[in-house]
């Protein structure tokens, strides 16, 4: 119960305080965010990915999702980041194979993660053919949390399940309900 308390205080710290404000002061150092957290994705620009994303959405969702990512995390490199739109009239089989090509191309050091928007649409029903024990994994539901988290932590990551694991986590956490103003807020 007290981790569901801290998530809203924390979106309410980036209400008040605006989003610079609270930006700084969730990358000040703390027991609860210590030095680093944020700076995997900003370090080694020229240092080898370790864990590659793909997303793999309708239209182009998954270029959207980047660019809110590029717009959150600006000095970082989003060379290991790479989208596969699914149109309205993709054939399942094509998806798929456009899919196996990119990853034939990328050839991840230690795996790679796809993204899928909605559980049970196309996207995610042919990424689900790419699952590949401790070379391809993913996660459906994508949400910023979970594509903020994914950038930030792939760099030094090196085992894909642990890895997934954590993205997922990112995304429920990132998921807050209010059906009444939080004590303090209004």
């Amino acid at each position: 119960m007290q981790k569901a308390i801290r998530q809203p205080e924390k979106a309410l710290q980036f209400a008040r305080l605006g989003r610079s404000n609270a930006i700084a002061q969730s990358h000040a150092p703390s027991q609860l965010n210590p030095p680093g957290r944020f700076q995997a994705a900003y370090s080694h620009p020229h240092k080898p990915t370790m864990i590659n994303l793909l997303i793999i959405a309708h239209e182009t969702l998954g270029t959207a999702y980047t660019a809110l990512a590029r717009h959150i995390l600006p000095l970082s490199d989003f060379s290991h980041i790479h989208q596969l739109h699914v149109q309205p009239d993709d054939d399942h089989a094509a998806i798929i194979q456009r899919a196996q090509d990119h990853l034939a191309r990328t050839a991840p050091n230690h795996g790679m993660l796809i993204l899928t928007d909605i559980f049970g649409a196309t996207p995610c029903n042919a990424a689900l053919k790419l699952v590949i024990p401790r070379q391809t994994s993913m996660v459906t539901g994508l949400n910023a949390p979970m594509l903020v988290k994914a950038l930030t932590h792939c760099a030094h990551s090196t085992d894909l399940a642990r890895f997934t694991e954590t993205v997922q986590q990112a995304g429920i956490n990132g998921i807050l309900a209010f059906t009444e103003p939080p004590d303090g807020g209004a």
